[in-house]
């Protein structure tokens, strides 16, 4: 089961591709109500967006730029402050049980790798904290990073 949203404006110079987790709660269509939030990312941020029940749902969507959000992997994932984004590209997010679905899509070429740091609160009970935001909680992040680094000289 696949979900599509359409960006309001015809824009097809930005893309998602995002997988949303099996179980919970469904809406009286039968969708997950885990897919609301993607739809509501795709109206405000002005982007089409595909959302998979599963990573064989998922296609690389042709020549366009793929770039994969993954937990930080040093020496391996770019950090978002540090990335340029490409013109025109899809951004690709998994779910708790695949973290990296860009690099398992049958690419021409590799995807770009970029993570978000997320500020973690310090707990003095606590050694370390691990925070991780939700595919829907990176791609609006991530897309005003986009636009902000492209429209720079507005």
């Amino acid at each position: 089961m696949m979900k599509y949203y359409r960006a309001p404006d015809g824009n097809r110079d930005v893309y998602c591709l995002a997988l949303f987790p099996d179980g919970g709660p469904v809406d009286e269509s039968g969708l997950p109500e885990k897919l609301f939030p993607y739809g509501a990312v795709s109206m405000v941020q002005q982007v089409n967006m595909c959302v998979a029940h599963s990573l064989k749902e998922l296609m690389p969507l042709g020549k366009l730029k793929h770039v994969s959000l993954e937990m930080e992997k040093p020496g391996i994932t770019t950090d978002l402050e540090d990335y340029n984004h490409p013109e025109q590209a899809v951004y690709v997010v998994g779910n708790s049980e695949i973290v990296a679905p860009a690099l398992l899509l049958d690419l021409d070429e590799e995807p770009d790798r970029v993570h978000v740091k997320v500020p973690t609160p310090v707990f003095p009970d606590y050694d370390m904290i691990e925070l991780s935001l939700y595919g829907f909680q990176i791609l609006p992040i991530v897309l005003y990073d986009r636009w902000r680094k492209l429209n720079a000289s507005l």
